[in-house]
């Protein structure tokens, strides 16, 4: 599983991308084999003007399976990364999920019919 992160109009420094890569490695540990890459775009939308306009957009790139993808907004880097992450580990862990129970149920349809 490899961590790329882009960044746009926001400087990501050495603990900012420590911190990242860190959260995604303990984030997406278990699910690591069914995930090729993980993107994550951190951009800043208002530029010095500040506000809630940090903007964080996490693509999951799962084996076998549809792009996961999710977007989120926060005045602070550090809480935007950290709640984007547990979203989106939430967004997998659930498609994985469904994924098996729609392979269980074909392999128990096809057994029927066989």
């Amino acid at each position: 599983m490899r961590t790329i992160i882009h960044s746009k109009d926001l400087e990501v420094d050495d603990v900012l991308r420590e911190h990242i890569e860190r959260r995604t490695l303990m984030s997406f540990s278990r699910l690591g084999e069914r995930i090729s890459r993980i993107e994550i775009f951190l951009s800043d939308l208002n530029g010095p003007r500040g506000g809630v306009d940090k903007h964080c957009k996490i693509e999951v790139h799962l084996t076998n399976l549809p792009l996961a993808v999710l977007d989120d907004l926060d005045s602070d880097v550090i809480r935007l990364v950290d709640r984007a992450l547990a979203r989106t580990t939430r967004l997998v862990s659930k498609r994985l999920e469904r994924a098996q129970q729609v392979h269980r149920h074909r392999i128990s349809a096809e057994a029927r019919f066989a």
